[in-house]
């Protein structure tokens, strides 16, 4: 929704057909023991994506924390990385302290470097309820491709919905899935777990996640954290035909 929302700034005429998750499924790793709160965090030195999902979800989560500089994580403590591997890679040399990372990649961290003091500072569960309306993926494309291809349109919408309700309905498929094409390295036992936190937090948006109560305060949460989106409206952004025939 990120990079839909950057589309409408810079005045191309963009529609988002459906959301691929609900939410981000990201967590927040870090060094620290004890309770995880926001004078701990004030002080640790963040690793922070330059742009796209990563970037706003950094922002969305130093304000929601009240940490100097959350309004554009700028200040002295965040370091740029490019992608969350860059962010992991940052953290297990020491340069900062905690980093917004792939629910994948932070379970395989924290179960691998937790001899040396790595662990979950926030999970999923705390980042939902820490945010009102986070970012997250959606498939999106230009008017004139909709009014071009329609039926591209739908059949890409369709194959969206069943691939989130198949991997929301079958443990084993998604466990295949996760091991041939993100985290090879996955035991059955991690796997398993990814799947039934992921299914518990109803992050699969298997009714595609266009619904004017999904995304209203979504696009106030756009509006506020990026440049040039003030304008955007459900309907100028949103378009529910493609879902509203695949559901």
């Amino acid at each position: 929704d990120v990079a839909a929302a950057r589309c409408f700034a810079e005045g191309h005429s963009v529609k988002i057909l459906c959301s691929t998750m609900r939410f981000p499924a990201r967590c927040l790793v870090g060094r620290g023991d004890g309770a995880v709160g926001p004078r701990h965090l004030q002080e640790a030195r963040w690793a922070v994506e330059q742009e796209g999902l990563g970037r706003l979800l950094a922002l969305q989560v130093g304000c929601a924390l009240g940490l100097a500089g959350g309004s554009n994580m700028e200040c002295s403590s965040c370091t740029a990385v490019t992608s969350t591997a860059e962010g992991a890679k940052a953290l297990l040399s020491g340069i900062v302290d905690c980093a917004l990372l792939r629910l994948e990649e932070a379970v395989a961290l924290v179960r691998q470097q937790s001899p040396s003091g790595l662990r979950l500072l926030l999970g999923i569960e705390e980042l939902r309820s820490l945010l009102s309306a986070p970012p997250h993926g959606v498939l999106a494309t230009s008017d004139a491709f909709i009014g071009r291809c329609p039926a591209t349109c739908l059949r890409l919408v369709r194959g969206m919905l069943r691939a989130s309700r198949w991997l929301h309905d079958d443990a084993a498929l998604f466990c295949r899935s996760l091991r041939r094409w993100v985290m090879p390295e996955a035991s059955e036992e991690d796997a398993v777990g990814l799947w039934q936190l992921l299914v518990r937090e109803g992050a699969f948006a298997v009714n595609g996640a266009v619904s004017r109560m999904h995304w209203g305060p979504k696009l106030e949460a756009l509006a506020a954290l990026s440049k040039g989106t003030q304008g955007l409206t459900y309907e100028g952004l949103i378009s529910c035909a493609h879902v509203g025939e695949s559901v």
